[in-house]
């Protein structure tokens, strides 16, 4: 199955807007993570799933992980990667990563959307 027409750009552009900052600030919806240690993790592992989609054919849909914002911020990332990658080889789709780093897994029915999910101990 194809991913919905016009998902991604919708989602891409919904991405976009998305403010990050400072938690005290009201409009902002990505806050910063507790520690520069996680800031680094965070965008370390937004390059590791930039390197498995391009090594796998997949999409980087967008990627603000690298932009610099206030305090411990990272910016989302969006990837996508096709269903046999993900369930064939250990990939940052399914890691919990406690960031805004999201994949995008396309799936042909339920079943294969099932077995995706399930494919993650989390």
């Amino acid at each position: 199955m194809a991913t919905v027409p016009n998902f991604k750009a919708r989602f891409k552009k919904a991405v976009e807007d998305l403010k990050v900052g400072i938690s005290t600030d009201y409009s902002t919806f990505i806050n910063p993570l507790v520690t520069k240690e996680d800031q680094q993790r965070v965008r370390e592992l937004a390059a590791k799933a930039r390197e498995e989609v391009l090594a796998h054919g997949g999409e980087v849909v967008i990627d603000l992980s690298k932009d610099e914002y206030p305090g411990f911020c990272v910016g989302p990332s969006v990837f996508e990667l096709d269903a046999k990658t993900v369930l064939t080889n250990p990939t940052v789709a399914s890691s919990e990563v406690f960031g805004p780093v999201i994949h995008i897994i396309p799936f042909e029915d339920l079943d294969e959307a099932v077995e995706i999910f399930n494919s993650t101990s989390f």
